[in-house]
């Protein structure tokens, strides 16, 4: 499910920036600089690659796509498919999961059930399965402080651009450069900038933030599943259960 808010916002983002040039006077060519690209974009990722384990910059580039894809409904449908457990096991027994570990719709939940189908202790269930959450989210919360990162070198990495290029027309106009030219090639060396504050601002501090929420629902997302094994374990009756997680996925 496409997370319509994200998608406007880059896209409102972008036409803000590059219309309100545009309203302005500025031509869309004088806005796109490859060189000044090629500078921000490349000096930002050597700067994540020294400072990032190169595992959470795998872990960053596959949770990337959360920003944009979400589905906020699958908390219900996991609550619904717990209970559907917890009816089984009370009607027929623990043991009788088994033959439906391998089909339960997460592999959280999976390994949650086959914990309780080899007849691990509920605190012993508790005590694994809230490791691996902890353990989830923070590499979760680690990619997203990557991209948050990225958000305090783009601008720094822009103004290197900019320096660069002002470098440039300083050449060009020692060797006899017109003030035409002078103009322009400022002009085209703050473009840079522009594109520091751009990437920054509009998506790698925005995608931290947004992966960071994502996280947030992913850890309570396995704490309901969690409490509802528990209770199977526990041999509560499935109404029961279903009262316990439904405070995870109901405001």
């Amino acid at each position: 499910m496409l997370d319509i808010a994200s998608i406007v916002g880059v896209v409102l983002g972008l036409l803000a920036v590059f219309g309100g040039g545009i309203a302005e006077g500025i031509s869309i060519g004088s806005l796109i600089q490859i060189t000044a690209f090629l500078i921000v974009m490349g000096g930002t990722v050597a700067a994540m690659l020294i400072s990032t384990p190169m595992d959470t910059i795998q872990l960053g580039m596959k949770l990337a796509k959360d920003v944009f894809i979400f589905n906020p409904g699958q908390m219900k449908t996991l609550a619904e498919e717990v209970i559907k457990y917890s009816e089984l096991a009370r009607r027929e027994s623990i043991l009788s999961l088994e033959k439906n570990v391998n089909d339960a719709p997460h592999p959280f939940l999976q390994r949650a059930l086959r914990c309780a189908v080899d007849g691990y202790s509920p605190d012993t269930i508790s005590d694994v399965m809230e490791t691996e959450i902890a353990l989830t989210e923070e590499k979760e919360t680690n990619a997203a402080k990557m991209f948050e990162n990225a958000g305090g070198f783009a601008p720094t990495i822009g103004i290197i651009g900019a320096v660069l290029g002002l470098i440039v027309v300083m050449n060009g106009l020692a060797k006899g450069g017109g003030t035409d030219e002078l103009g322009k090639g400022i002009a085209v060396a703050f473009v840079a900038t522009i594109y520091g504050l751009l990437f920054a601002n509009i998506f790698f501090i925005p995608f931290g933030n947004k992966l960071k929420t994502r996280a947030v629902f992913n850890k309570k997302l396995k704490q309901m599943m969690l409490a509802g094994v528990l209770g199977i374990v526990g041999g509560l009756n499935p109404r029961v259960i279903q009262e316990r997680i439904r405070a995870y996925y109901e405001d």
